[in-house]
């Protein structure tokens, strides 16, 4: 899964700043091969023209309100208007929450006091309070050292 090269990420918020938020945005999928696709939301896109933009892209799992997935209560001959599409739906209410399982590793990594004082510290506002986060990215040397 880390290396699909179908995983994508979507943004369709039309305010952000893809520019400058691209890297933040992508920070907790790294370091997945990730595609990013920015598609601000069109009030004129059609659930047709939505099912084809998601059959395009071919994603493992579309996440979304479980309303797209049923037509209006008053119009329920209404077909047309319900969102179909091949990949795995996690149907997602108002205020709920879901845990996407994502491939995890961890390296012990040393860095000189130098390097740690050129971190900067973001607080990130979670369920539990505050966390402080970096990103850090570079490049990995991996060296086989012999017991002495």
């Amino acid at each position: 899964m880390a290396d699909d090269k179908n995983n994508a990420v979507i943004l369709i918020e039309p305010e952000y700043c893809f520019a400058t938020g691209l890297s933040t945005t992508l920070a907790p999928f790294l370091p997945m091969n990730i595609r990013s696709y920015f598609f601000p939301i069109d009030p004129s896109l059609n659930y047709t023209q939505a099912g084809k933009l998601i059959k395009d892209i071919r994603p493992k799992t579309v996440i979304t309100s479980p309303t797209y997935f049923r037509p209006p209560v008053f119009q329920p001959n209404r077909t047309d208007l319900v969102l179909n599409c091949d990949a795995e739906v996690v149907k997602l209410a108002s205020g709920e929450t879901v845990n996407l399982l994502q491939p995890q590793s961890h390296i012990n990594v040393e860095l000189s006091k130098e390097q740690i004082e050129q971190i900067n510290l973001q607080p990130l506002k979670t369920t539990d309070g505050y966390q402080l986060v970096a990103q850090l990215s570079g490049i990995l040397k991996l060296g086989i050292t012999s017991p002495s």
